[in-house]
């Protein structure tokens, strides 16, 4: 019996403490506004493999240069706020935020004109009725005061989520008044450098795999679509303006099986290669970051005892 009660409690502990598995989404590959969107999308992300490595690679570089940019802190303090900067980096909470954080940006940025339009317009009539009449232009003011808003905003947002700007927060005349922006600049940066190297790059090896792996499921897609629409557009039946339609959506529909065929027909990056790449910028990464953390050490060494 104990025995029997003892294999029960093990199994029930195991199957408590397993992990849980990821939520498992489902290719659209099968979608046609998926597979149409899909070439563009797939080259974005391709170039973003890149663009991410570059932009650490450019991080890394400027840690050397970090104890020279502070004059009058305790070294040990600064020191900690380094650690736990790498550390936010790698962690879920600056994760979720920067993933945020980019989502916004993407739409600001495609959704930017149309925005600004909109309000300008409104505050444009709203004034000129104040003034009695006078039209008024204030597109430009506009324009700039929603940008450096949005922009603002999501650099603080970003900023509490990452431990290390609380942490500086706390540490009073340990920091320098002299020091305080450019140790919450320096912060900024290490921890969107070890961000970019430990989670950015992998999840983006991971995204180009997968659609590298839906290719052929878009190709039939796309096939499908434009077999099926081409039908359609000859049918004797179908109106005027449905038949103009029809004939420019398979214009799109087949320019986006060419654009297909050039993004990935040759493509030559491999699996293989961008594990190497990580594994090569996270050695990168780890060099560049305990060289920093000597020369603080060094600093914390020459820095006479407090009396």
């Amino acid at each position: 019996m104990k025995l029997v009660v003892l294999a029960i409690v093990s199994a029930v502990a195991c199957a408590c403490g397993a992990p849980k598995p990821e939520v498992q989404i489902a290719s659209s590959a099968g979608e046609a506004g998926y597979a149409a969107a899909y070439p563009a999308r797939f080259s974005a992300a391709d170039k973003d493999v890149d663009a991410i490595a570059a932009e650490a690679r450019t991080g890394m570089g400027e840690l050397a240069g970090y104890p020279a940019q502070i004059a009058d802190s305790d070294w040990k303090v600064v020191r900690g706020a380094y650690q736990r900067a790498d550390a936010a980096g790698r962690g879920r909470a600056y994760a979720e935020g920067a993933a945020e954080d980019r989502a916004v940006r993407k739409f600001f940025d495609e959704e930017r004109d149309d925005i600004g339009r909109r309000i300008t317009n409104s505050v444009n009539a709203a004034v000129t009725k104040e003034v009695s009449g006078v039209e008024v232009d204030v597109s430009g003011t506009v324009a700039f005061s929603l940008k450096d808003g949005v922009t603002k905003r999501l650099e603080k947002r970003l900023e509490a989520s990452n431990e290390a700007q609380l942490f500086v927060e706390r540490q009073g005349a340990a920091v320098g008044k002299k020091d305080a922006d450019k140790l919450v600049e320096q912060i900024d940066d290490l921890s969107r450098t070890s961000y970019l190297v430990f989670i950015a790059y992998p999840q983006q090896r991971l995204l180009v795999t997968r659609m590298r792996a839906e290719a052929k499921d878009v190709t039939d897609t796309l096939d499908a679509e434009i077999e099926s629409e081409g039908a359609r557009c000859a049918d004797p039946a179908l109106a005027k303006d449905d038949k103009k339609a029809c004939e420019q959506r398979v214009a799109d529909l087949m320019s986006s099986r060419a654009a297909l065929d050039q993004a990935v027909g040759a493509y030559a990056r491999t699996e293989e290669g961008m594990l190497a790449e990580q594994d090569k910028l996270m050695k990168e990464y780890d060099e560049a970051f305990g060289a920093l953390l000597d020369a603080v050490d060094q600093k914390i060494e020459e820095t006479p005892p407090t009396k």
